[in-house]
């Protein structure tokens, strides 16, 4: 019967490496803010792409109505095209009054800026009359639209980009402690930093927990090097420092005894 060889033989629990894996209520905190900046920047970018600009192009139909009617009411139909509307949009806002006329068409040449169709195509009609016809068609049965303001849209982009610069970060965050592995050699009780730097609980002079309660803790070496870990994120990395701790600093025999003969412990009381 041919001998085991060293491959075939089983390696003791002792010298295994255990490798830290991410903890569970980190992963899951991270999908909810992920999943809350995404869902954000697709809205965002929704209210951006489709339903401000909808909104805005639909208004400066009614705008483009209202102008079409002051126009037959001054008897300007005739003369109602705009060739250059972005100087003449400029000319309106600059002036102090005007008449109804110009009012309603500064409303309407304002509406077709704010989505982007400031243009002599849609300001100069072949046949005004005909226009207005359809128009009060369409309109008499519908209600006036809500106007855009002048950062509507703007600020659907910002949100745009907080939605999906935030996911981003997020990711960015997760794939990077992703990265980070801690190593455990449980014979030794050494503790691998995924900076490479190992450690064993002789080598340590401290273990400064003043920032326990945040899932932090700071391992002072007997150099004076600090080395902070993130108990959060990484488990079972504060089994590993509790183990560590108590095999550097183990309670003194006359503290375990007097813990033991405290009334009321069950050591004390069998």
């Amino acid at each position: 019967m041919p001998e085991a060889t060293p491959a075939d033989q089983a390696v003791p629990a002792s010298t295994q490496i255990t490798r830290t894996t991410l903890a569970r209520r980190w992963v899951r905190k991270t999908v909810i803010f992920l999943s809350i900046f995404f869902v954000l920047g697709v809205w965002g970018l929704y209210d951006a792409v489709w339903l401000y600009p909808t909104r805005g192009r639909t208004d400066a139909e009614y705008r483009r109505f209202a102008y079409l009617q002051q126009s037959e009411r001054d008897r300007r139909l005739g003369d109602a095209s705009i060739p250059d509307p972005v100087a003449r949009y400029a000319q309106l806002r600059e002036a102090s009054s005007g008449s109804d006329l110009d009012r309603v068409k500064l409303e309407w040449l304002q509406s077709l800026s704010r989505v982007g169709m400031l243009t002599p195509e849609q300001t100069t009609f072949a046949n005004p009359a005909g226009e207005l016809e359809r128009l009060r068609k369409e309109w008499t049965s519908k209600e006036k639209p809500n106007p855009l303001n002048a950062w509507d849209i703007p600020f659907q982009w910002v949100i745009t980009a907080v939605g999906f610069a935030g996911a981003a970060w997020v990711l960015v965050g997760f794939f990077r402690t992703k990265g980070q592995v801690y190593r455990w050699e449980p014979g030794s009780r050494r503790l691998t930093l995924p900076s490479g730097v190992s450690l064993v609980p002789g080598e340590i002079a401290e273990f400064d927990k003043r920032r326990w309660h945040k899932f932090f803790v700071t391992i002072v070496a007997e150099q004076g090097r600090r080395h902070e870990l993130d108990l959060y994120k990484h488990e079972p990395l504060e089994e590993w420092v509790l183990e560590m701790e108590q095999a550097r600093f183990p309670e003194p025999a006359e503290v375990v005894a007097a813990a033991v003969d405290e009334p009321g412990s069950v050591a004390g009381n069998q």
